[in-house]
């Protein structure tokens, strides 16, 4: 007879029956609702080298159409490395190709940080 087997087996038993159920970790009610909502196209940035996120980086977004681009707007990161406003709602998303310019070197340069010249390759 195997007494350490069957102390975890009892163990295991006891922990499943007096676990909480599933649903009472779940998210407060209406909390997926509002998780399924798309609040559309938005974009985050982390400067990896200080350890935290990158703000009051600019962004340009442009959408590609064949060989040229049509801009559609400049954004600017918030303090948690984010834009405020989305790039793009979900009511005008579509699919297509986009671009977006993130200025990092204006960023970096912003910091105090020396960059060579030309700053990125």
């Amino acid at each position: 007879m195997n007494v350490g087997w069957t102390s975890r087996r009892s163990l295991l038993r006891t922990a499943l029956r007096t676990a909480p159920p599933l649903m009472t970790l779940a998210a407060a009610p209406g909390a997926m609702a509002q998780s399924n909502t798309s609040a559309g196209l938005t974009t985050h940035m982390l400067d990896t080298s200080n350890g935290k996120p990158a703000s009051g980086v600019r962004i340009d977004f442009s959408a590609l159409e064949g060989d040229s681009s049509r801009f559609i707007k400049t954004v600017h990161t918030n303090a948690d490395g984010r834009n405020d406003q989305p790039l793009l709602t979900a009511d005008s998303m579509a699919v297509g190709r986009y671009q977006l310019v993130f200025y990092v070197a204006e960023y970096f340069s912003k910091l105090g940080i020396a960059l060579p010249n030309p700053p990125l390759s």
